[in-house]
């Protein structure tokens, strides 16, 4: 069986901002770093992240 990784921690501009989880039904999941949401200074990311509901 292959070792697969359950969760990818996210960088941008060598910062980590948050993590990726591996989530059963193949499904994923992003969490912002509290450290990077409480700083107003922050880069942000361009691309928009989009909300899915069942």
């Amino acid at each position: 069986m292959k070792n697969e990784p359950t969760h990818l921690e996210v960088f941008l501009h060598e910062r980590p901002i948050g993590t990726i989880v591996n989530l059963s039904g193949d499904k994923n999941l992003f969490s912002f770093n509290q450290e990077y949401i409480d700083d107003l200074s922050r880069h942000l990311q361009t691309l928009p992240l989009w909300t899915l509901k069942d």
